[in-house]
């Protein structure tokens, strides 16, 4: 995750696979991965994925994001 872009139309994070960005919002898979954006806000972007078997559970990743000023 390098960040969030909050706009009137959308809530984006932009995420780094293999040095290449991709502008993301929730709901959409991260390329080349088997992560999807479950949720971004100001100030964290959490990432999940479907269980690979029958009775796992679910992995998630949270990520803080900084923000400026604190």
């Amino acid at each position: 995750m390098t960040g969030v872009v909050i706009s009137s139309a959308a809530v984006l994070t932009e995420v780094l696979v293999d040095g290449t960005p991709f502008l993301l919002s929730q709901g959409q898979r991260v390329p080349g991965t088997r992560w999807l954006v479950s949720r971004v806000d100001a100030g964290q972007v959490v990432l999940s994925t479907e269980p690979r078997s029958k009775g796992a559970k679910l992995a998630t990743r949270t990520f803080l994001l900084s923000t400026s000023g604190s």
